[in-house]
């Protein structure tokens, strides 16, 4: 027989090939016509996929649009190129196998598996840029190419705990008298990429596009129209009547002499974010970003992504969670306050455990700023006080975000718990600055203190609002040193690197061979998390703090401080 397909004769040979199973014919000689025929391949696809329906069933939702591309490029080919070369057996194990190879080949590079404790602003904006980072690296060869298994332990899912949960949401890259903080621009470029990101899975974590820094004194009216001057790209400044109509618009005339402000700016492009539901756009974007990984037990492929978070067990003691990190090739701790206490409830006051220091019950009573182990840093509680403000008696209350000393910000429809205030508008106030580690502020000291403090801000909250709910949170404040308080980023020291009291000195109960922290953040939270994330991420990668050491300078002061201690 011919080994061409006439078109004349297509219809004669498509009956011939399709019982030539019936016929008594070599194996060889039915393979040949039937690798040959146009009309077999779908029936041929169809045979494969029976055979090897369970591996297909994980593998297909990859592959199917490379499957739908070979056939139709074959349907376009004229039938006299329907040759042996294209359609021969090996050529269809090779496109069969070359489907599984690309879906299982993450199995065969190189996995790190890296642990990271804490689930907050620093552990996710790291975790999120070591899968981007890792996905987008070039390797001469594919296998090559290292695979990032991220697995985040906290004591409670993502966005409901630490002081990341209660975090007041306003993004901006000014100090209180205008000035640009260390890394500002590129923390805000870099925070505002996260936040496009989640936000394409969680729509409203933004919740308005701007927010608004008052001045109440002559002396901040000068600053802050310099800072205009100097950013016009992100911040205009306005006067106070154009100031009232943008913020407080229901301000009726017998009121206005409540407003003390002079003027402030409206910080463009700033954000007000809640944090809770951006932390989980964030989770939802490491999730897609990771990798699948499938095994095989008992002739069953089962499939996991390299990003997975566990939530750590309060009955484990911190020690049992040590043993578990030796497991993992690189540890970042981002735990803030977490890393230096456990609880700071009262069962447990008399003795404070975390994974870098213990603090015991002398120790919080005889000091009111508690350094932890020699680490350069305090540990601040700060309260926040929620208060919902009823749409029948106000109207349609436009919330802004207000910046003086303390802030004003919206909350979501989310917040609002309660039957009896299901229309009315939620204002979060904060927050307190609270040293002393061993007794916290009652309700009553909370109100009044932050009333005090922003009644000029915003009257209209304190007058009219009703108290629904105080929030709290640990803070990891970070000294002050040449560019203001920054986070504490890079590899955490070994034991042996500190001498023989190390220990000791550097309060810490991790030692693993590759171990990285990422703390302090402190009020600054959403414009650091971003940049020090990204920082962090490259060091990672790269095995080393070398790059990171030469092209941010100051970045190890805390490493500095440390070992002076």
């Amino acid at each position: 027989m011919s080994r061409r397909i006439v078109r004349s004769d297509y219809a004669t040979w498509r009956q011939s090939l399709l019982s030539c199973n019936t016929t008594k014919k070599s194996r060889n000689e039915q393979k040949r016509e039937c690798f040959h025929a146009a009309g077999v391949i779908s029936s041929y696809r169809q045979q494969r996929r029976r055979q090897q329906q369970q591996r297909y069933y994980t593998l297909l939702p990859m592959s199917l649009q490379r499957h739908c591309a070979f056939i139709h490029s074959f349907h376009s080919l004229p039938k006299k190129s329907m040759n042996k070369q294209i359609f021969s057996r090996q050529s269809f194990s090779s496109f069969s196998s070359q489907e599984e190879t690309k879906m299982t080949s993450n199995n065969d590079k190189k996995k790190r598996n890296v642990a990271i404790v804490g689930g907050g602003l620093a552990g996710l904006s790291v975790a999120y840029q070591l899968l981007e980072k890792a996905n987008d690296a070039e390797a001469d060869d594919e296998s090559e190419k290292e695979i990032i298994c991220i697995t985040i332990l906290d004591k409670t899912h993502v966005g409901m705990g630490g002081a990341s949960s209660v975090a007041g949401g306003l993004l901006h890259p000014f100090s209180p008298r205008g000035k640009l903080v260390h890394l500002g621009l590129e923390g805000l470029q870099s925070t505002l990429h996260l936040l496009s990101i989640a936000s394409s899975y969680e729509s409203t974590c933004i919740l308005k596009p701007s927010l608004y820094r008052l001045a109440l004194t002559d002396n901040h009216v000068s600053q802050l129209q310099q800072t205009a001057e100097l950013y016009p790209e992100h911040c205009t400044w306005l006067g106070k009547e154009t100031l009232t109509r943008k913020c407080c618009p229901f301000v009726e005339e017998e009121g206005e002499e409540k407003i003390k402000w002079k003027g402030g700016l409206e910080l463009t492009s700033g954000k007000v974010i809640h944090v809770p539901t951006y932390l989980k756009g964030l989770w939802k974007a490491c999730l897609d970003l990771s990798s699948p990984l499938s095994t095989k037990k008992n002739d069953i492929i089962d499939t996991e992504t390299t990003a997975r978070w566990i939530v750590m067990e309060n009955k484990e003691k911190e020690k049992e969670w040590m043993d578990k990190l030796q497991e993992f090739d690189t540890v970042i701790l981002a735990a803030g306050a977490g890393l230096w206490m456990s609880s700071l409830e009262k069962e447990h006051k008399d003795q404070v455990r975390g994974m870098l220091a213990n603090i015991g019950e002398s120790e919080m009573q005889s000091n009111k700023n508690v350094i932890t182990g020699k680490w350069p840093i305090q540990l601040v509680r700060g309260q926040s006080v929620e208060l919902s403000l009823s749409t029948q008696q106000r109207g349609e209350y436009n919330s802004e975000a207000l910046l003086c000393g303390k802030y004003t910000s919206p909350l979501p429809s989310s917040q609002r718990r309660k039957e009896d205030c299901q229309n009315d508008n939620f204002v979060l106030v904060g927050a307190t600055h609270e040293y002393d580690v061993s007794k916290a502020l009652s309700k009553e000291e909370v109100i009044n203190d932050l009333r005090s403090r922003s009644y000029d801000v915003a009257p209209w909250i304190w007058d009219e609002g009703t108290v629904h709910n105080i929030t709290e949170g640990w803070r990891v404040q970070s000294n002050r040193g040449l560019f203001g308080r920054v986070p504490i980023v890079g590899r955490l020291p070994s034991t042996s690197s500190l001498g023989q009291e190390s220990e000791e000195r550097n309060g810490t109960m991790l030692n693993h061979k590759d171990a990285w922290i990422f703390t302090g953040l402190s009020s600054r939270g959403l414009i650091h998390h971003g940049v020090y994330g990204g920082i962090l991420a490259d060091a990672i990668l790269n095995r080393c703090e070398e790059n990171m050491v030469s092209e941010y300078d100051g970045i190890q002061w805390w490493r500095k401080a440390l070992e002076k201690e």
